[in-house]
């Protein structure tokens, strides 16, 4: 089976995988919002951080390794030697600084502002682990083309989770019963991350971890700069920013924070780049490294996910400008939640500029060194961003962050050019922000003078901005043919009306 038809099998299972995460889990995060403080919500949002912060300083690489060279590899015995090698080590490291963490929490707790909340930190190591084993089992899926084992996980994870913030705030559980039922809902999605990869590639076994591990040197290469990239990645990721707000600020900024970042991540499950990620990484690589004429599909693939990552991003940002505010207001109810609107209007607005595929470009070539230099936009994230973080809070770390991020993919951007001839549609970037300003315009005149509901507000932007959009296309025919084709004929006709 080839590239485009692998895609196009996976692409429902990628599609619904968003759509779940983005209904149940937005579900989940307005009750745990409405019925925790404002400091437990905050607490959360810094416990969550976590893995994906301690993945940075164990993953070696390993992680991106996976993702770049086992789609690729035939033999699944193959891929189950170095797979299960590199998850058990993984684990091991990751088990015993989670026992570190326990024994030096009475030393930095106190710093963010944790000080009261040893006992939940302690039952969350249960979830630390097993979120990083997850970490390692979804990136391999998601290499080995396996969307629908992932969607048969997501929805039993979601279902789950959901069930729990159900029970918990029928029952006005206090902040340790979410910590601990979650814990067991994590380790839940783990054993069946487990035991989905042992069905299809095979089950670990003890001597995987002895065996010499084998590399070449483009591999090790790729895998070391890749991991020093992580490193300063982290720097720039709202992991990080929520401990800076926490040791600077307030936890109510903290949970103001996480709050706008969390609504950031559930609408970014309808970016094209996200949606489709764990197809269109991959897909990416193999159409690179099997082309013939490699550079130029690879432009023409990175021009098609630019332009309709810029279709849904100039979207929420049309819909969010003239009635964000309410909106919050309206799903979360508590008042500090309304001060979300403006780190989620700042992000969005840079969003639709640094939400560059450029990243999967420098992949492809393999020129990870490129993203290493790009990580110099830390010294301005972090230079502005902890006076920000300090007088501004949570809007204040959004800025600079957000500006971080658009430094560092222009930088990418400028760099990768010398390698490789990939254009920034400009033509198509003008046309967004015609049919954001117009609808923004528009919406914001009418306002006073329709009364109808917030939802209903939302909606009529939604179908203003893409009757907009019909007169000013922003996808080139050459790219709406390449986006029908993708789509499951039941799928097609919807996609013919809107676009």
């Amino acid at each position: 089976m080839n590239t485009k038809n692998k895609v196009k099998k996976s692409l429902p299972y990628s599609i619904a995988i968003s759509l779940l995460n983005l209904v149940i889990s937005l579900f989940g995060m307005v009750y745990l919002v409405r019925y925790l403080d404002e400091v437990d919500f905050g607490m959360m949002g810094l416990f969550l951080g976590l893995p994906f912060l301690l993945n940075i300083g164990v993953a070696m690489g390993f992680d991106m390794y996976i993702t770049r060279f086992l789609p690729s590899v035939k033999d699944d015995q193959e891929v189950a030697r170095k797979f299960w090698r590199i998850f058990f080590v993984r684990m091991a490291l990751i088990s015993v600084i989670s026992v570190g963490l326990i024994f030096v929490f009475p030393w930095f707790g106190p710093l963010f502002k944790m000080e009261n909340h040893q006992v939940h930190f302690n039952f969350y190591q249960i979830s630390l682990l097993a979120t990083f084993g997850e970490i390692y089992t979804r990136v391999l899926m998601n290499a080995r083309f396996m969307q629908k084992q992932l969607l048969i996980m997501r929805v039993v994870y979601q279902t789950i989770r959901l069930a729990i913030i159900f029970w918990g705030v029928s029952h006005q559980s206090d902040f340790l019963f979410f910590i601990i039922g979650f814990a067991g809902m994590d380790v839940l999605n783990l054993v069946i991350g487990v035991i989905i990869i042992s069905a299809k590639i095979g089950v670990p076994k003890f001597s995987y971890i002895f065996q010499s591990y084998t590399e070449t040197k483009d591999e090790k290469e790729y895998r070391q700069i890749s991991y020093i990239n992580q490193i300063g990645t982290s720097f720039l990721g709202t992991d990080i920013d929520r401990y800076i707000i926490g040791y600077f600020s307030t936890p109510t900024q903290v949970a103001i924070y996480v709050l706008a970042t969390q609504i950031l991540g559930k609408l970014g499950n309808f970016f094209p780049e996200k949606m489709l990620k764990p197809l269109s990484t991959p897909a990416f690589f193999a159409e690179y490294d099997n082309s013939k004429e490699s550079a130029a599909k690879l432009n023409r693939m990175f021009q098609f996910i630019f332009n309709t990552n810029n279709i849904i991003g100039f979207m929420f940002l049309a819909c969010f400008i003239p009635v964000g505010k309410d909106l919050i207001m309206y799903v979360f109810h508590k008042p500090y939640t309304e001060e979300a609107f403006w780190p989620l209007i700042i992000f969005m607005i840079f969003m639709v500029l640094y939400s560059i595929p450029i990243g999967m470009v420098t992949q492809a070539i393999k020129k990870p060194q490129i993203l290493l230099i790009s990580k110099v936009s830390i010294i301005f994230n972090m230079g502005l961003g902890i006076p920000l973080a300090k007088f501004y809070g949570a809007a204040g770390m959004a800025s600079a962050t957000a500006a971080s991020f658009l430094i560092k993919n222009l930088i990418i951007y400028v760099l990768v050019r010398k390698h490789v001839d990939v254009q920034i549609p400009w033509n198509s970037v003008i046309r967004s922000l015609i049919n954001s300003g117009l609808t923004i315009g528009l919406i914001t005149v009418a306002l006073p003078y329709i009364h109808t509901h917030i939802l209903v507000d939302a909606g009529l932007t939604v179908i203003l901005y893409f009757t907009i959009m019909k007169f000013n296309p922003i996808l080139t025919e050459e790219q709406k043919n390449t986006f029908f084709s993708l789509m499951p004929k039941k799928i097609a006709p919807v996609a013919h009306f809107i676009f």
